[in-house]
């Protein structure tokens, strides 16, 4: 063990810092860059919040990334509770969907599909 070679000296706490830690790295999601294009086939999503937010907000794309467990891309805001947003790091929308709406400030989450039949000029 690591600590012993410290003669103990951080006691319990240290160990317990360390799994702390520790827990915390397996659970953050990879680290995504925001300026980065979203990848062609990552998921087009509308969410529906409870109430106003701020899209592209740190905060708001932090917990969205996080819930996600993948990457998120703000695309545009539709009103201050609809916004639309790229995900990518996940396969399935339903499962996207689960774990978006785990967030009690999620009211809805749906496929963009106008999305997909749209042709940017």
């Amino acid at each position: 063990m690591v600590f012993a070679r410290w003669g103990g000296g951080l006691g319990g706490a240290g160990l317990l810092s360390t799994v702390l830690l520790s827990a915390c790295a397996q659970t953050m999601p990879n680290t995504c860059d925001p300026a980065s294009v979203a990848p062609a086939a990552a998921l087009r999503v509308i969410v529906q919040f409870r109430e106003p937010v701020a899209g592209d907000a740190p905060l708001t794309l932090r917990q969205l990334q996080t819930l996600s467990q993948g990457c998120v891309w703000p695309v545009s805001s539709v009103s201050p509770r609809l916004h639309v947003y790229r995900f990518s790091g996940v396969a399935d929308a339903a499962q996207l969907r689960q774990r978006l709406l785990a967030w009690p400030l999620v009211q809805d989450v749906v496929p963009d599909h106008r999305a997909s039949s749209h042709v940017d000029r």
